[in-house]
């Protein structure tokens, strides 16, 4: 009980400090912050990838239709009387009113404008001054997955097909794992590339990753250290899957402390939107967190969590373990939010395979 009181009050203390600014030591001005972020913009080679992307909870969804940005184009989201959902692009092909601001009708979407009537497959069902149009909306493949709504995105004004589906679950279809949570980190600054790239660079977690800190927090535990052994690897059956696997083992004043500590599986289902965690805690069970990234912009996405647990694990510590990955995420974003892409970095051999994985994700920027 101590414990679950502790983390409730941790985890509303992070919620009031993700909505603020982050502080730097590098305190730029708004001039320099815009100097810095046009340099850093000019050195990656892509902005927006091609793949499945989070667009908002499923918990949001209702009959009303709802602006949604994403990928650099504009959505609309909206779910009709039967309870379908639907992702079509958001202005109208016949005078350009943004969708948004229509609304649901039975099985369709009236334009505010005109009164047009749109199918969830994009087609003109109804004109009401006039014969149907041959006019269309791109409609964008899209599910539901584990509470969050993701849309296939291609390239801007691009309509394409999923070639791939989202990775599933058999342990919380069939409900072995039960949903214990999420938390909205809001908008970070910072390019999708730097996540996938993470998780090859395998040397900066005995430099950046070695302290343990409070779940939720940047406070370290005096003494409390952690181990690090992480591997990365593409799927041979899936090419749009990669993994990432760390095994981290905590460590006082310098020594192991063997049986402490736990097990990272990480799945990425394309460029780095979808992220699913594997928490292994041994015999305390296992936790499913998933990370959702939503590029709005070359140095900006939006970042949300959710995590399932085995029935028998106590909520309060599949909250300690998601915040204790969180309190790792943030120490990379700082760095993550000021730094530049090098397309030909200055490598040493046991650097990992951070060439292998830009290899990887490159199909997904082609």
């Amino acid at each position: 009980m101590i414990v679950d009181a502790l983390l409730s009050v941790l985890e509303k203390r992070r919620g009031r400090q993700a909505k603020h600014p982050r502080s730097s030591s590098l305190a730029p001005t708004p001039e320099e912050r815009e100097s810095l972020d046009a340099a850093r913009v000019a050195s990656y080679p892509g902005v927006y990838p091609t793949g499945w992307v989070p667009l908002l909870p499923a918990s949001e969804l209702s009959d009303q239709p709802q602006g949604v940005h994403a990928m650099g184009r504009s959505l609309v989201v909206f779910r009709t009387e039967s309870g379908a959902t639907h992702v079509m692009d958001a202005f109208c092909p016949h005078l350009g009113a943004h969708l948004a601001l229509g609304h649901v009708c039975g099985e369709t979407l009236t334009c505010r404008f005109h009164g047009w009537q749109f199918s969830g497959a994009g087609e003109v069902v109804s004109v009401p001054y006039g014969k149907r149009s041959p006019a269309r909306v791109g409609v964008h493949p899209s599910e539901v997955y584990y509470g969050m709504l993701c849309a296939y995105l291609g390239p801007a004004g691009v309509v394409a097909d999923a070639p791939y589906l989202l990775g599933r679950v058999p342990e919380i279809e069939d409900g072995r794992y039960t949903y214990r949570g999420s938390y909205d980190a809001h908008d970070v600054r910072m390019n999708l590339l730097e996540f996938a790239e993470n998780s090859a660079d395998v040397q900066h977690f005995a430099h950046l990753h070695d302290q343990f800190r409070i779940p939720w927090t940047q406070v370290p535990l005096p003494g409390v250290g952690l181990e690090h052994s992480a591997t990365w690897r593409k799927d041979t059956d899936e090419p749009h899957v990669c993994w990432f696997e760390n095994e981290a083992t905590v460590t006082w004043r310098g020594k192991r402390i063997e049986g402490r500590g736990g097990k990272a599986r990480v799945r990425f289902d394309g460029p780095g939107t979808v992220i699913r965690f594997e928490l292994d805690l041994g015999e305390r069970g296992t936790v499913m967190l998933f990370q959702f990234h939503t590029p709005k912009g070359a140095l900006r996405q939006h970042v949300r969590f959710r995590w399932f647990a085995e029935q028998h694990v106590p909520d309060g510590l599949a909250r300690f373990v998601v915040g204790h990955w969180v309190s790792q995420w943030e120490q990379d974003l700082e760095i993550w939010e000021t730094k530049a892409y090098r397309p030909q970095p200055g490598l040493v051999a046991e650097d990992g395979p951070v060439i292998a994985m830009r290899r990887w994700v490159q199909q997904f920027y082609a």
